[in-house]
């Protein structure tokens, strides 16, 4: 099993050999620029994801902002725009905006 990480790649991959004992395990940051089974893992995912975004129904009314959410990534500068302008996130958006700077 191969895993990207951006945390503690030892204390994830411990953890994994656990949850899995007898097969082998490598966490590594930046691992789908190291492995391609990772990388290709890492392109459906995001083709998947985007298919998702694109469907997706709101709960609330974004009214012209219906269509134009971006990526919802939180670097996204639409998703920052989107989520900018209502003064409760929208329930979809990621909820960890420290991330990229933004904190409420």
């Amino acid at each position: 099993i191969f895993v990207d990480t951006v945390g503690p790649a030892d204390k994830y991959q411990e953890k994994l050999k656990k949850i899995f004992p007898g097969i082998e395990v490598t966490v590594k940051p930046k691992a789908d620029s190291l492995f391609p089974v990772v990388s290709a893992a890492s392109i459906c995912a995001k083709v998947a994801r985007d298919r998702v975004v694109k469907g997706w129904k709101f709960l609330e009314d974004l009214g012209e902002n219906d269509s134009d959410y971006g990526s919802g990534y939180p670097n996204g500068q639409s998703t920052k725009d989107l989520n900018l302008l209502y003064c409760s996130r929208p329930e979809a958006l990621s909820l960890y905006w420290e991330l990229v700077g933004y904190t409420e």
